[in-house]
This record gives C-alpha cells, structure tokens and sequence, in this order.
C-alpha cells in the first residue's frame, strides 16, 4: 500500500473516531502539500492539495496552489483550469497569463490566437490591480524577477502576433 493511501486512510480513521475535526484534517493536508511544493514534489503536492478539498469548501487559495503545482510540472492545461478558478489576485492573473501563454506556444495556429489573446486578457487584469508597469515587470510569475526587459518583449511579442490576425475575438 502506498504512503499516500495509508495517510488517507489513518487520518480518515482519525476523523471518524473524533480524534480531529475536518478543518485540522484539512489544515494537515494543505500542510503536506506546502511541505512536498516546497521541496518541488509536484505531484505529490497536488495530491494532497485535493484531498484538502475533500474535507472542506473548494477554495481560492487550494485553486491558486493547485495551479501553481501543475505549472511547475509544465501541465499548462490544468494549471490554467485552477487559475482560472483561483483567487481575483494580480499573482493569479499573471499565472493564468503565464499558462495560456505556454499552452499557445505549442498549439496549432488555429489555436494559438485565442491562446495568445487570453493571455493579454490576464496580464491586462493583472494590470489593473497594480499601480505602475514597472510593478507589473516585476510580479510576472514564472520568469526571472529582474528581468524586465524579457517580460516587456513578451508582452510586446504576443501584441505583435495578435496583429497579425486583426479580425480576432476579444476574450471577456
């Protein structure tokens, strides 16, 4: 039987024999899965992430983490599924952008547009929740921190692509 099963399992037990309440058993899974993030466990993170919310609301913040744990595992699809679902923060918005825009990369040029253009769409959002564009540079999650010039020509970059296809939707 695997650690993770057994977990569950004893801390299932636990619960039902009234020795923790749902919101410890929750707090320790958040716990656990902070814990395997920050020694870039990924996997397991997410894991423990959703067990989370098996015992307690579904919340902004698990949405937030969750998403975060599949960027760093370059699952760009699902990251963007739990951004979209995170919090209303300008770090959110940057990691969604960040996510449509690493999914575009790769997609069809069909695809791509729509892609590219939500990402505009949340680093705009972003945006507005920060007082100046030096202050956006600096917050774009995922790319290096003091690199301004290369989030300035990202965005520049994607601008430029979506130039090139003037008749396209604007996302909302």
């Amino acid at each position: 039987m695997n650690r993770e099963k057994l977990a569950f399992m004893l801390v299932s037990f636990m619960m039902f024999n009234g020795f923790l309440t749902r919101n410890e058993i929750k707090s320790k899974y958040i716990s656990n899965g902070n814990r395997y993030y920050k020694n870039k466990e990924y996997e397991a993170a997410v894991k423990e992430y959703i067990n989370a919310e098996k015992f307690g609301n579904k919340n902004e913040t698990l949405n937030f983490n969750i998403g975060n744990s599949y960027y760093k595992m370059k699952k760009y699809r699902e990251a963007a599924s739990y951004y979209e679902k995170g919090d209303k923060s300008s770090d959110n918005f940057f990691n969604l952008g960040n996510a449509y825009y690493k999914i575009g990369e790769t997609a069809s040029n069909g695809e791509k547009e729509g892609l590219f253009q939500k990402a505009l769409e949340s680093y705009k959002k972003a945006m507005t929740k920060l007082a100046s564009l030096p202050n956006v540079y600096c917050k774009i999650s995922g790319f290096p921190t003091d690199n301004k010039l290369f989030v300035k020509n990202l965005i520049e970059k994607l601008f430029f692509f979506l130039k090139l296809f003037p008749n396209h939707q604007t996302v909302g």
